[in-house]
């Protein structure tokens, strides 16, 4: 049977940077991918038979994802790179079955990085399953690697930043949003923002989606929800009405919008179904998704030789994930002895950009600051100018992360 010195299992932000900075180091690296082409879902590759002929057409995400993809390029004579297979089965003695071209394979791996991200949370309602109804991400790789738009006129429900971005491509592809229906209450938005402060390319975005719905004078009804679905074998109009505080429907405010197309975004789950085979123990956290396996600062899970990055351990976008991916790949025992470059942990726990809590947690400015369990205060750290030089990369300063165990 064959062995991979590491195998990494996802094409996406997480997957690459891992195999990027193990590949640089040496590594011979096997990745497993259920699409044709690396990129996941955010940087996901057109294709065969398009190409770019205006890339500011599709924006940030696009330019981004390039930068990482052609990154990943220069090392690709280091990765044996396996498109179009399913991971099945994650046996004892690091031994990992899978199916593609037909035909189910094994092999063994020294070392383990699942980077296989999250899907949309499904959310059922009366008329879901009518032709016309879609996940928003659904609808975005529609988009993004087709250039089909979904339907003629659209409504997009649900809550999050997401419904902002595929409303634009929405626009740019020249499709017909009708409204968007956000169950939240967005005036909240802004008292999270000091947690996005210094992410100057998130809030760029954010102010670009902002500015899009506004110029396309797309409707955005606050503490709404999606009630229900009509139509006759497929989409033909949907009910929303107001919610309460506890986004329940208030009698008498629903309204009927006559669409063909609805596109459904809650949220995201991790993808945590190869980890709990994988034997890892898992914890809740509502606030990043759901289900999550447990990792230590370096990435490690509760399982030997076997990492977590990316949304998979936790829904944090696409920064983190890559960040998480290359601290992960730091982690193979060759490169830890060789390389000239301090390990991302050991610059990150001198750095300590972001909240020091009394019971010896640590966040980064990803998320808003908050005690943990047992913390009686806070204080803000800041990491001296050699430290910050020592870290992989500035962004990676400002991840989220806990030292304690909560």
């Amino acid at each position: 049977m064959r062995e991979s010195e590491l195998l990494i299992l996802g094409g996406g932000p997480a997957g690459m940077a891992a195999a990027i900075e193990a590949a640089k180091a040496g590594a011979r690296v096997t990745m497993l991918d259920e699409d044709a082409r690396p990129g996941g879902q955010i940087y996901r590759q057109f294709n065969a038979g398009f190409r770019v002929v205006d890339a500011d057409v599709l924006g940030h995400d696009y330019e981004r994802g390039q930068e990482l993809l052609k990154e990943f390029a220069t090392v690709a004579g280091q990765v044996e790179y396996l498109d179009e297979a399913l991971v099945w089965g994650i046996a004892p003695e690091n031994e990992l079955d899978f199916l593609r071209q037909g035909e189910s394979r094994s092999l063994r791996y020294r070392q383990l990085i699942i980077a296989v991200g999250a899907y949309d949370r499904p959310v059922p309602f009366p008329g879901w399953t009518l032709p016309g109804v879609f996940t928003a991400g659904g609808a975005q790789r529609l988009i993004k690697t087709q250039r089909v738009l979904p339907g003629e006129r659209m409504l997009l429900a649900g809550t999050g930043p997401l419904q902002l971005a595929v409303a634009n491509q929405i626009v740019e592809a020249g499709g017909t949003v009708a409204a968007i229906v956000e169950a939240g209450n967005i005036d909240t938005w802004m008292s999270l923002a000091r947690g996005a402060w210094g992410q100057w390319a998130l809030i760029a975005d954010a102010w670009r989606y902002w500015s899009g719905i506004r110029k396309a004078g797309i409707p955005l009804w606050r503490e709404h929800i999606l009630v229900e679905v009509r139509g006759d074998g497929r989409v033909e109009e949907a009910v929303v009405a107001r919610v309460d505080q506890e986004w329940r429907p208030v009698p008498g405010t629903a309204r009927t919008l006559l669409v063909d197309t609805v596109c459904v975004g809650y949220g995201f789950v991790p993808s945590v179904e190869l980890t709990r085979l994988g034997g890892c123990e898992h914890r809740y956290d509502p606030l990043l998704g759901g289900w999550l396996p447990v990792r230590g600062e370096q990435m490690e899970t509760t399982t030997p030789n076997l990492y977590v990055a990316g949304d998979c351990g936790g829904v944090a976008g696409s920064f983190v994930a890559i960040e998480e991916g290359r601290i992960a790949a730091w982690r193979l025992p060759e490169r830890s002895d060789t390389s000239r470059r301090t390990r991302p942990g050991a610059a990150w726990s001198r750095a300590g950009s972001g909240w020091q809590g009394s019971c010896g947690c640590a966040r980064r400015w990803t998320r808003s600051p908050g005690p943990g369990r047992g913390c009686t205060s806070w204080r803000k750290t800041t990491p001296s100018s050699a430290d910050a030089r020592r870290s992989p990369s500035a962004k990676s300063r400002r991840l989220w992360r806990r030292t304690s165990a909560t």
